[in-house]
């Protein structure tokens, strides 16, 4: 069986980054990641591909460190910006795999 993975990366700025990292220099950027799989996950339904936006709209939360409570403007933007960022670069490659498996499932059938 395939196994396929995905890595969602955020970059954070120091606003941000401060929250989980306070010992960081102003201005420095921090990245993170986590892998998600997708293995078992049909990619070219509706249900397979909402299943996986999900999980990876709560991995960029994770990454970017989104919270609750009392923020600055500015660090809200960071965070909101940061996990645009992470959701789009997944879903690129997210992109990738449906096609794959789309392609696979034509050769079955074909």
């Amino acid at each position: 069986m395939f196994s396929k993975k995905l890595a969602i990366l955020g970059t954070a700025t120091a606003s941000a980054v401060l929250l989980a990292a306070p010992s960081s220099l102003a201005g420095t950027i921090q990245t993170e990641s986590i892998s998600i799989d997708v293995s078992g996950y049909d990619l070219t339904t509706d249900a397979g591909s909402a299943a996986i936006v999900k999980k990876i709209e709560n991995a960029a939360k994770k990454v970017c460190h989104e919270r609750s409570g009392p923020q600055s403007l500015a660090e809200r933007r960071s965070i909101d910006k940061c996990i645009d960022t992470a959701v789009s670069g997944a879903l690129d490659s997210l992109s990738a795999e449906r096609q794959r498996q789309a392609a696979a499932k034509a050769a079955a059938t074909g």
